[in-house]
């Protein structure tokens, strides 16, 4: 008893001086706006020196929180080291970044010294034995996500990457002093900039960095999942938990976006993270997953007190033979609560006062206005179709139902009820699935799918659970599981959900249909067909045509009147001919402007109609090129242009379903 008190004392400190460094963290860049620069460079030192003194302090008194404490002291010093070695971050304040280094290195040793004393390498060892069917699903999962690495970041994910990572990168100088230009977008995303920025830091040409990133965090969250499934279900067969992780994994929001650039896919991750860390009792991770999780989205926040909310209400209501003060004193008086309440507080304050998502109309109250709080009927339709239909939700919906009556019907609902352990995950859970849910129906915004990706989770693992706890034949089992894993997977990269086909606004161009998200069944060509890896492809045609080209001439790329001619010239200007892959480079300001890339051409987008004849006259193109996917071949204005020019010829290219068009046209004098 006395070991298991010295240990919760442990755990007390360890979070007081973790909470500490997370206010100095914050505490640099708030002084230093407010001209208060020793007391910033007093909060960059204690930063430092809170994280050296937990490992210190953790070697000392020999406590096995040390392995909790390694993972995110390793993870800071990683991204310290990276950040020296990356040719893009400003290296011209060498103090802090030896005194840092220094630092993080002198932890290394306490941590290394704790890591070696709890045989920490063995029992990783065992427990990978153990589990080799999750890391074959993980070895397919990596295999079939490899070929969307050099896919290029459209729409919101442009906006992301570009004018958020790729305008980030070269401002970091070791100082934290300008926390601020890491809100990606407008968004206080410190948490996922800090992760993204792994990847970043090495490859600024591309994503393929940050894509690597974004594959981890998924592997990672799909290992938690994998353990949340056996804590619900402690005698469930591990090769039932691979499948249904095999279905959380293969949901088409997760593996058919893997390349999709947004908060929304590291949300998910970091949602899966903490909750699972949270409720193991993996506190000291837990802390730092929410932190993480807490400023990635500004929504975050209302989910996170949700969970939260859940978790003490469980706590307190569940010592019901206990008098209230002392069931007060048990729940509340903790540094645990200090530390669960203090972050939100912290990111909370953070949204209100940076005003950044505010500032870009992220939160306003006008009545059917985008962005905006208030039941829009137009949303409630789109949502309805996307969380209850996209992507086979329909099929885990109905199966989730199915088996919750089965398993009502074999274990009583009195034994459900009276299960404290059950409450003691579901509940949480489940306050956080409702909350976001209720917030889809009242923050009115652009009805892109991947705003629900964090409703999968819980989606998924319902049904996970309720078909392990189900007293049914295993072979029965397996195969329906590994059934509706294939069918997730197939709609990751085709759709051929009938019933998305037949609800949700789609197109047909022969070979392959693909849906729109847009609200009243409107279609257009853009990230709101997003919603699996059909889009993503786009990518894939359009490199193969450019291919075809002499880009070298003076070429222009159009696109006909149906088409958003900025959307090809935002997000494909420059063209590496050798690599045969669309570049990028770091910007010195967040704006739209064409930055050059070395050994990149510079590629000319336009429209091509009737319209515009003239003014591509005066423009003395060599080539004028008109791409038109085959969907839209048969549309009167194409039809038009064709018919109004001086004469044109045509090429097919296809590629993972894509059939495209590319007209030469040539314009009479």
């Amino acid at each position: 008893m006395k070991r298991l008190e010295n240990a919760e004392q442990q755990l007390q400190v360890s979070l007081i001086l973790f909470l500490l460094q997370i206010i100095s963290f914050f505490g640099i860049s708030g002084f230093w706006s407010l001209g208060k620069y020793r007391t910033s460079d007093l909060c960059f030192l204690l930063f430092f020196a809170f994280g050296a003194g937990i490992s210190f302090f953790l070697y000392q008194c020999k406590s096995k929180l040390v392995k909790q404490w390694s993972v995110i002291h390793g993870l800071l010093a990683l991204f310290w080291i990276i950040a020296m070695i990356s040719p893009v971050t400003d290296h011209s304040k060498k103090l802090p970044m030896i005194a840092g280094l220094i630092c993080y290195l002198a932890g290394a040793v306490f941590n290394g010294i704790g890591l070696k004393r709890e045989k920490v390498m063995q029992s990783i060892g065992k427990w990978c034995r153990e589990h080799t069917g999750l890391f074959v699903l993980m070895a397919v999962f990596v295999i079939l996500s490899l070929e969307t690495l050099p896919s290029t970041p459209r729409g919101d994910s442009n906006t992301y990457f570009r004018m958020g990572f790729l305008y980030a990168a070269p401002k970091f100088d070791f100082t934290l002093r300008n926390l601020s230009d890491f809100y990606l977008a407008d968004h206080m995303a410190v948490g996922y900039a800090f992760l993204g920025l792994f990847g970043v830091f090495l490859d600024t040409k591309n994503a393929i960095g940050l894509h690597i990133v974004d594959i981890i965090l998924i592997l990672l969250s799909g290992a938690a999942f994998y353990e949340l499934l056996g804590m619900f279900v402690q005698k469930a067969k591990k090769s039932m938990k691979v499948l249904a992780t095999a279905v959380y994994l293969f949901h088409p929001l997760i593996f058919g976006m893997i390349a999709s650039v947004s908060l929304d896919k590291p949300t998910l991750a970091l949602m899966v993270l903490f909750t699972y860390l949270y409720l193991s009792d993996r506190r000291l991770l837990a802390s730092f997953a929410g932190f993480l999780f807490l400023t990635t989205k500004e929504p975050n926040v209302a989910f996170y007190g949700a969970f939260m909310a859940a978790v003490y209400l469980v706590r307190f209501f569940g010592l019901h033979h206990a008098g209230f003060v002392k069931r007060f004193t048990y729940t509340f008086c903790r540094a645990q609560f200090v530390m669960d309440i203090i972050q939100p507080v912290i990111a909370a304050y953070l949204i209100l006062a940076t005003g950044t998502w505010a500032s870009n109309n992220g939160i306003q109250f006008e009545y059917q206005v985008i962005n905006s709080f208030g039941i829009v009927d137009r949303n409630t339709v789109s949502k309805n179709l996307q969380l209850g239909i996209l992507n086979f939700n329909w099929l885990l919906l109905a199966g989730t139902v199915v088996f919750l009556v089965i398993v009502i019907f074999q274990y009583g609902i009195k034994r459900i009820i009276t299960n404290r352990k059950f409450w003691t995950l579901a509940v949480p859970l489940g306050a956080m699935q409702l909350v976001f849910v209720g917030f889809q129906y009242i923050y009115y915004t652009y009805p892109n799918a991947r705003y629900i990706t964090p409703y999968e989770y819980v989606l998924t693992l319902e049904l996970g659970v309720l078909v392990l706890a189900c007293n049914m034949k295993h072979a029965v089992k397996v195969v329906g599981m590994t059934g509706l894993a294939l069918l997730l997977a197939v709609q990751s990269v085709v759709t051929i959900d009938p019933v998305t086909i037949k609800k949700i606004a789609h197109k047909h161009d022969g070979y392959f249909y693909i849906c729109s998200t847009e609200e009243n069944g409107k279609f257009n060509f853009n990230q709101t067909m997003e919603y699996n890896r059909q889009y993503t492809y786009w990518d894939g045609v359009l490199r193969k045509i450019l291919t075809d080209l002499d880009t070298d001439q003076n070429i222009l790329i159009g696109t006909p009147v149906i088409e958003n001619t900025y959307f090809f010239a935002q997000f494909y200007p420059n063209w590496n001919k050798k690599s045969r892959m669309f570049e990028y480079t770091v910007i010195d300001e967040p704006k739209t402007a064409y930055y050059p890339v070395e050994n990149c051409v510079l590629l000319n987008y336009g429209t091509v109609s009737e319209m515009t004849f003239n003014n591509l006259k005066e423009q003395s193109y060599d080539h004028i090129y008109m791409i038109v996917p085959k969907m839209y071949v048969e549309d009167a204005d194409v039809q038009n242009t064709l018919q109004k020019a001086a004469g044109y010829t045509e090429k097919e290219y296809s590629y993972r379903g894509w059939n495209v068009i590319v007209y030469e046209v040539e314009i009479s004098e």
